[in-house]
């Protein structure tokens, strides 16, 4: 089903290219193998211990795969210098964010500074609860 869907995709033309680009194969691998689970294609007795052991590496995997096809940017309609300050504050802190804005101009400087010392304030909790949930799923 996998080469099928991922041939269609390569292949697709016209509509079903726009349709592709806004789900991707591997989405809709997914929901095939759910919508038949849901039919009753096969026997859920039988299949329910590899279930149990794939679910949660599934849905993980999923979410990242789809994540990797968004334009952050795009959606919420930033600016390249937004958008590029924003990911330096958050990679390289408060010593290469402001760097960035002062290339795009000299009164820009205390917009990365406050950008990178957001990315701290507000980066820095999250890694700790992300921390604490993977120590959990471990």
């Amino acid at each position: 089903m996998a080469a099928v869907l991922v041939t269609l995709e390569k292949s697709a033309k016209g509509g079903m290219q726009k349709f592709f680009k806004y789900v991707p194969a591997v989405v809709l691998c997914y929901l095939i193998a759910m919508f038949l689970y849901t039919l009753g294609v096969w026997d859920i007795a039988e299949t329910k211990p590899a279930y149990s052991a794939l679910k949660n590496n599934l849905t993980y995997a999923m979410i990242f795969a789809m994540l990797l096809r968004c334009d952050i940017r795009k959606v919420l309609k930033l600016g390249l210098f937004t958008a590029g300050v924003a990911s330096l504050a958050n990679i390289g802190g408060t010593a290469s964010a402001p760097v960035l804005a002062g290339s795009y101009s000299g009164s820009l400087v205390p917009v990365g500074i406050r950008m990178a010392l957001m990315g701290y304030v507000v980066g820095t909790p999250l890694a700790v609860v992300c921390a604490h949930i993977m120590e959990s799923l471990a």
